[in-house]
């Protein structure tokens, strides 16, 4: 981690139900990209190689957008944790960030349990949708008749109790990193890295959240919704470092 890093200014957003929302703007490539994840924390993540490098790419090409969902990272956490996790709520998140921005039309980059919040906007905000673009995202996590890649619920409570018992600690990210980061599985560097990820954007309740689960994704699926907006192909992008 590297404390002596450039940051991005960081201002705040505010949203229809008085929410203040951290956000950053960087790059000034032709596209505008709301980069929509589970936990970012969007200061310190610039103090993380890998995430880092990263977002720099995404800039290379576009002028990126982070946030910080409300109740994570910089954003406000003394709200209604019912209304935290709705989808409609964090949805006006990334339309307050956008207004906020001057940013009229967006790709939305969906990470992990991001994406379905970032396609529900899509499908709801069709004209302020230029694209969508899936990074580690499932359409649930729990299985069902017609989704048997999910867990069972007893092995996703399973999890959920183990991300309350142990977030935050370099124990829990080892157990991670192997999936999210293959290439680092070995790197202690890289371990202790995500586990200060973990710390920084939020605590083991935001890890849990309802309606996302411990490992990003929806538990069950949000209300669907017809997405109009075109498919939007980014170049490769290499989470760790060269």
């Amino acid at each position: 981690m590297d404390a002596a890093v450039d940051i991005p200014q960081t201002r705040y957003a505010k949203t229809t139900d008085g929410v203040h929302i951290a956000y950053q703007v960087v790059g000034t490539g032709p596209v505008d990209l709301v980069f929509v994840a589970w936990l970012v924390h969007i200061e310190n993540a610039w103090r993380m190689s890998r995430m880092a490098h990263t977002f720099r790419r995404l800039a290379s090409f576009s002028r990126l957008i982070l946030l910080d969902r409300r109740g994570t990272g910089l954003s406000d956490h003394a709200i209604d944790k019912h209304q935290a996790f709705s989808f409609d709520a964090r949805m006006d998140d990334i339309r307050a960030v956008m207004d906020a921005a001057r940013s009229e039309r967006a790709v939305l980059f969906g990470a992990e349990d991001g994406f379905a919040l970032a396609a529900l906007f899509a499908a709801t905000y069709p004209e302020r949708t230029v694209g969508l673009v899936s990074y580690g995202a499932a359409a649930r996590n729990i299985w069902a008749p017609d989704y048997p890649w999910g867990l069972p619920e007893d092995e996703y409570d399973a999890e959920t109790a183990e991300v309350e018992r142990a977030w935050g600690t370099v124990e829990l990210a080892r157990s991670w990193v192997p999936y999210i980061m293959p290439n680092e599985a070995e790197n202690e560097d890289a371990v202790a890295e995500f586990a200060f990820w973990m710390r920084s954007g939020g605590g083991p309740g935001d890890g849990q959240g309802a309606p996302a689960d411990s490992r990003g994704g929806p538990r069950r699926r949000p209300r669907g919704r017809a997405i109009p907006a075109r498919p939007w192909k980014s170049r490769r992008l290499a989470w760790r470092r060269r």
